[in-house]
């Protein structure tokens, strides 16, 4: 199962993407802007899948 930093990590490569794909570059910073939040946000979520033995 993936965890919430997971989640983030990709909805932020998914957004670069959208930005790189983009011919307006005024969309393509908006689609940045967002990847850094989402990446602000996996940075800040710590591992919440803890494995006990």
């Amino acid at each position: 199962m993936p965890t919430t930093r997971f989640f983030f990590e990709r909805r932020a490569q998914e957004e670069r993407a959208r930005a790189a794909a983009c011919g307006n570059s005024v969309v393509a910073a908006a689609f940045r802007k967002r990847a850094e939040a989402f990446q602000r946000r996996a940075n800040a979520q710590g591992e919440d899948s803890v494995e006990l033995i």
